[in-house]
C-alpha cells in the first residue's frame, strides 16, 4: 500500500504576476496529480476486507489484535497461546498450553517422581545403587559402571561376575565364576574312558590274574584304573582301597570278581570299611552282607557281584573288597574280571 504525495504546488502560482508563464496551469499537471491519487487509492485496503481472509486484522479498544483474528499456536503455526496452570503442567498431557518458568520450577523442585507420576528425582550415591533398595533415586551411568565393573558378586551380594572357562568348569573348584549353558553341556569333570558328564567316583580293576588261597578271606589288590575323578584310588600305595574324598557324605559301592572254573567248594565276596573296624554306615556292621555262590560244573567260571546301596560316610573313610573260596586249592581271579567302584552321590 502506498501514500499519495502532491507533485505540483498550485497555491504558489497565485502570487505570480499576470503573464508569468509559470502562473499557467497545464492539463499535464492535473494528470500527474490525479494519476498519483488513483495509484494511492488503488493500493489502500478496503474497509470491507477487515477481518476477512486475505484482509487485515481489526484491533480492540486497546489497539491490540483480537484473539479471534489470530490462528491458535501449534507445533507448526505461530499464534496466541494460553499459559498452563501448575496442575496442568504437573499432569503433562495438555498440548495446547505453554509452561512458564514458574510452573516448570514447581514441577522440578516440588513434585516428587513416582512409579505413576513424572517429577523430580534425587541422584543415587554409589552405596545406594549397590544396595538396590531405594525406589526414589535415579541411577546415573557412573553408578551403573561401578556396579557392573567394580562390585564383585558373592553368595550374599549382587554384582558382576566373570564367565568360567571350560577348564575352570571341569576343575570344579572356582567359587567366583559363573557356568554357562555351553560349558555345562560340555562338562567332563576331568573324566576319561567314557564315564560321562556329571559322574564322580573311581573304578579300579586288576590287569592280571590274582591268586586266592583256600579257606581265607583275602583282600583284593587293584593295579589299574578305568577312571578316578577325585583321587579316590592309588595304583602305587594301598591299592586295595577306595578312599572317600573331602566334602563327600554319601557314596555307593559296587564290586565284582570272577574265579576260574572249579567244581569244588563255594565262593564269596564282601565289602569292608576301614580295615574291618567300624560299621559300613549307621545301620550296618563292619561288613556288608556276604554274597556267596555255589559252584556248578567244572567247566564254568564263577562270577560274583555285590552292591552296597547308599552309604552315609565321611572323608578319609576307606573301603575294600574281600573274596573267599573253599576249593581246597589256590584259585585265580581272572585278569580284568576283578573290579571295585565308588560312585559319589553327595
Amino acid at each position: 500500500m502506498s501514500d499519495y504525495a502532491k507533485t505540483t504546488n498550485f497555491t504558489a502560482k497565485d502570487s505570480l504576476s499576470t503573464g508569468d508563464p509559470l502562473k499557467l496551469i497545464k492539463g499535464s499537471y492535473y494528470d500527474t496529480e490525479f494519476d498519483a491519487i488513483v495509484t494511492a487509492i488503488a493500493s489502500k485496503e478496503d474497509s470491507t476486507n477487515k477481518s476477512a481472509a486475505g484482509g487485515y486484522a481489526g484491533l480492540d479498544g486497546s489497539a491490540l489484535v483480537n484473539d479471534a483474528e489470530l490462528a491458535t499456536a501449534s507445533e507448526t503455526v505461530r499464534g496466541p497461546v494460553e499459559l498452563a496452570t501448575d496442575a496442568e503442567a504437573n499432569t503433562g498431557s495438555d498440548t495446547g498450553r505453554a509452561i512458564t518458568p514458574a510452573s516448570l520450577a514447581q514441577m522440578t523442585n516440588l513434585l516428587q517422581a513416582t512409579d505413576t507420576q513424572r517429577g523430580a528425582l534425587e541422584i543415587a550415591t554409589d552405596a545406594e545403587a549397590n544396595t538396590g533398595s531405594a525406589t526414589d533415586r535415579a541411577i546415573t551411568p557412573a553408578n551403573l559402571a561401578q556396579m557392573t565393573n567394580l562390585l564383585q558378586a558373592t553368595l550374599t551380594q549382587r554384582g558382576a561376575v566373570e564367565l568360567a572357562t571350560q577348564a575352570e568348569v571341569d576343575a570344579g573348584s572356582d567359587a567366583g565364576r559363573v557356568v554357562t549353558c555351553s560349558t555345562l553341556a560340555a562338562y567332563g569333570g576331568g573324566f576319561t574312558n567314557g564315564s560321562g558328564p556329571g559322574v564322580r567316583g573311581a573304578l579300579a580293576y586288576n590287569n592280571s590274574a590274582v591268586v586266592i588261597g583256600t579257606g581265607t578271606w583275602t583282600t583284593v589288590l587293584f593295579d589299574s584304573e578305568s577312571f578316578d575323578t577325585d583321587s579316590i584310588h592309588d595304583t602305587g600305595s594301598n591299592t586295595s582301597r577306595l578312599t572317600v574324598p573331602t566334602g563327600i557324605t554319601r557314596i555307593r559301592l559296587t564290586a565284582g570278581a570272577q574265579f576260574v572254573a572249579s567244581n569244588t567248594g563255594i565262593r564269596g565276596i564282601r565289602l569292608r570299611k576301614n580295615g574291618g573296624s567300624g560299621g559300613i554306615d549307621a545301620d550296618r556292621d563292619t561288613f556288608l552282607p556276604v554274597c556267596v555262590y555255589s559252584p556248578h560244573i567244572n567247566t564254568e567260571f564263577h562270577g560274583m557281584n555285590i552292591d552296597s546301596g547308599t552309604i552315609t560316610t565321611v572323608a578319609t573313610n576307606y573301603f575294600e573288597v574281600q573274596v573267599w573260596q573253599a576249593s581246597l586249592a589256590n584259585l585265580n581271579l581272572i585278569a580284568d574280571q576283578a573290579w571295585f567302584e565308588m560312585e559319589i552321590l553327595a
